[in-house]
């Protein structure tokens, strides 16, 4: 038996009561789809990119360095959200908020639509095509 898992079903007893017999407890697998040498990206009812930008810890089980991999990235695909493309136009050294965040994304979107993914060379291409963002 893992403690932390046995921390947690104490932790659900005290705060929901119920009986020890009948309790269902689920776990959440992660799916990563990619290749040898493709970073990879969350299968559809994989992680949520937000989730992972605010707590990594909670779905990184293995240190990407102890794999060879010097650090987690995130994989813009159509099926990024928000949280994640603002992540990563400031990592290139842009802020968006708001009503240009939404506009860059409807643009992120239909660019993420035809390519399999968005790189920083194409999120330039959308940020310099945006007025009003802020360096």
């Amino acid at each position: 038996r893992q403690p932390a898992l046995c921390a947690m079903v104490a932790l659900f007893d005290s705060v929901m009561g119920g009986d020890p017999e009948t309790r269902e407890i689920g776990v959440h697998q992660i799916r990563i789809i990619g290749a040898p040498g493709d970073a990879g990206s969350p299968a559809p009812e994989g992680i949520h990119q937000d989730g992972f930008l605010k707590h990594a810890e909670n779905y990184e089980i293995i240190n990407p360095a102890d794999v060879g991999v010097p650090s987690s990235s995130i994989v813009l695909t159509a099926r990024s959200g928000r949280a994640a493309l603002r992540h990563r136009v400031e990592l290139i050294g842009y802020r968006v908020e708001g009503d240009e965040l939404n506009t860059l994304y409807e643009n992120f979107l239909l660019l993420a639509d035809e390519q399999k993914q968005v790189n920083d060379d194409d999120l330039l291409v959308l940020v310099a095509n945006m007025p009003l963002l802020v360096r």
